[in-house]
């Protein structure tokens, strides 16, 4: 199957990982690595409040941030970038060079109430781009 026609639907999917926006940047820090990822879907009371990713918290470092004391909430992106299972993998992959972003919140129609969407990386489109070229 090539490119163009593989959805994010085909591709394989990974638990999502979730944090509240009172976590500190060191239980972020955390979260990341026990997850293995580099984006993390903030929740507060059910409901996606935005990501953070692993650039966030090195820019806040960077930036003076004490992990301690800064939480998740001081730097959580709420303009997320989602899109449908449907879209194919050459879409999702030119969606994050438009938007600059190495991750997408991908939503199943078909999910139930309060399910978190999947979160599908650059390094997830890869394989599939590289393989339909």
């Amino acid at each position: 199957m090539g490119s163009t026609t593989t959805c994010l639907s085909d591709l394989p999917t990974r638990e999502v990982a979730a944090l509240e926006p009172i976590r500190t940047l060191r239980e972020m820090i955390g979260a990341l690595v026990r997850h293995d990822v580099g984006l993390l879907v903030v929740v507060d009371g059910g409901l996606i409040k935005g990501v953070v990713s692993e650039r966030d918290v090195i820019d806040a470092i960077y930036d003076g941030a004490n992990i301690d004391v800064a939480t998740v909430g001081d730097i959580v992106h709420t303009d997320v970038i989602e899109v449908d299972a449907a879209t194919s993998v050459a879409s999702a992959a030119s969606t994050m060079l438009d938007k600059r972003v190495r991750h997408l919140l991908v939503r199943n129609p078909a999910a139930a109430p309060g399910e978190l969407p999947h979160v599908v990386s650059i390094r997830d489109l890869v394989e599939p781009l590289v393989d339909g070229a």
